[in-house]
């Protein structure tokens, strides 16, 4: 599809991913990719650093689990369905960001004290989750 015909919308989501990716170059293109489940074609992908995952799903149903997150986790929604079960540590509190594939906010506030949590994200979408110590 040519730059020229495509709708402000995807304009848009355009700049908005290639901003993500730009922002966490060093991350995508120098860590090891870690494709998970061979056995169900790869429902999630996952590159990590010391401070910084990013997560991908492409399989409906599944739990993000945080208990392991060190500082920072990006999880990229690219299900169909928009209910996400998330698993948390109750010892830490832990803030999110939910933006749709534009980059607009659509909710954000902090889990404490609890150790699951169900957020709707839209297909496409994009949540930054922040551990607090």
């Amino acid at each position: 599809m040519s730059l020229e015909n495509i709708t402000e919308d995807m304009k848009r989501m355009l700049l908005f991913w290639m901003s993500f990716m730009q922002t966490n170059e060093k991350l995508l293109q120098e860590s090891q990719i870690k494709p998970q489940e061979p056995e169900n074609l790869y429902p999630q992908v996952l590159v990590e650093d010391e401070e910084t995952q990013i997560l991908v799903q492409y399989s409906r149903g599944r739990t993000v689990d945080l208990r392991r997150v060190s500082k920072c986790m990006y999880y990229v929604h690219g299900v169909k369905e928009e209910e996400v079960c998330i698993q948390l540590d109750a010892d830490h509190r832990m803030d999110f960001r939910i933006k749709d594939c534009r980059g607009d906010i659509l909710d954000e506030g902090s889990w404490e004290n609890i150790s699951m949590a169900n957020i709707t994200v839209p297909t496409g979408g994009l949540v930054k989750f922040i551990k607090e110590e």
